[in-house]
């Protein structure tokens, strides 16, 4: 954060000089753009897991779009504006990974099987994303988050890619069965501290059979300890796996 002050203009209240550019003021506007550059890429990279080129980068532009778009649409009794065009850029950018779900370098996660996510062979663990800078470093703590909790349940990445479901439908209907429990509190909580699956209740309340719950149990789990976090890209992941059959 401190290397990104001296990016910022002080003297004129930066809500103002957004009234300005909205009034018409195309220097304002193309100033307001430029001098907070810093301050788009840090959010696209927070939100992509990547670092961010501003030469020959198509996410750069979108930033750029989505920072004018919060000049043009911004209002006085919103508040800040700095929070509000951040989350005008966290939108388009989750915007961008629906639209491209394909795309290995904008994937926030492992690649989990011999099909995973972009095809990693078994057993490999693949990060698809790229360590950002110092200042974008948040999405690279949540994952050591992640890989602590999993660690509290015997569980570590390299069991993911080895045991993670190996064909489409079978990840979907796994990342179905977790959105199951992670949506009932008592079932959440209980597989979360234990990382045990509920067997007798997702029999009773889901129709699954043990052989269903058996086979992806780790990658079940896993995928409930995503929803229970703030990693977004990865929740993304997940809607865009669950709505493919759509």
């Amino acid at each position: 954060m401190p290397s990104l002050l001296k990016h910022i203009p002080f003297g004129k209240k930066l809500e103002k000089r957004v009234i300005s550019a909205q009034s018409g003021s195309e220097s304002e506007r193309n100033m307001l753009i430029r001098e907070y550059a810093p301050f788009i890429k840090k959010n696209l990279s927070q939100q992509l897991g990547r670092y961010i080129e501003e030469e020959n980068d198509d996410v750069f532009s979108i930033g750029l779009m989505a920072f004018n778009e919060a000049i043009d649409h911004y209002q006085l009794e919103r508040g800040s504006f700095l929070p509000f065009a951040a989350t005008v850029i966290r939108n388009r950018a989750i915007d961008h990974l629906r639209k491209n779900k394909g795309a290995v370098n904008e994937m926030p996660f492992t690649a989990l099987g011999d099909e995973g996510i972009e095809g990693a062979a078994a057993g490999q663990v693949r990060v698809l994303w790229r360590p950002p800078p110092e200042e974008t470093l948040s999405i690279q703590e949540e994952m050591q988050q992640l890989v602590k909790r999993l660690a509290q349940v015997g569980l570590t990445l390299d069991n993911l890619v080895e045991n993670a479901p190996k064909h489409e439908d079978t990840r979907r209907n796994a990342i179905r069965i977790a959105r199951f429990l992670y949506e009932q509190q008592d079932l959440r909580e209980a597989a979360l501290k234990s990382g045990r699956m509920p067997l007798k209740r997702l029999q009773q309340e889901y129709g699954v059979t043990k052989k269903t719950v058996d086979r992806s149990k780790q990658f079940i789990l896993a995928v409930m300890m995503i929803l229970d976090s703030d990693l977004e890209t990865m929740k993304t992941y997940i809607r865009s796996v669950e709505e493919g059959s759509k």
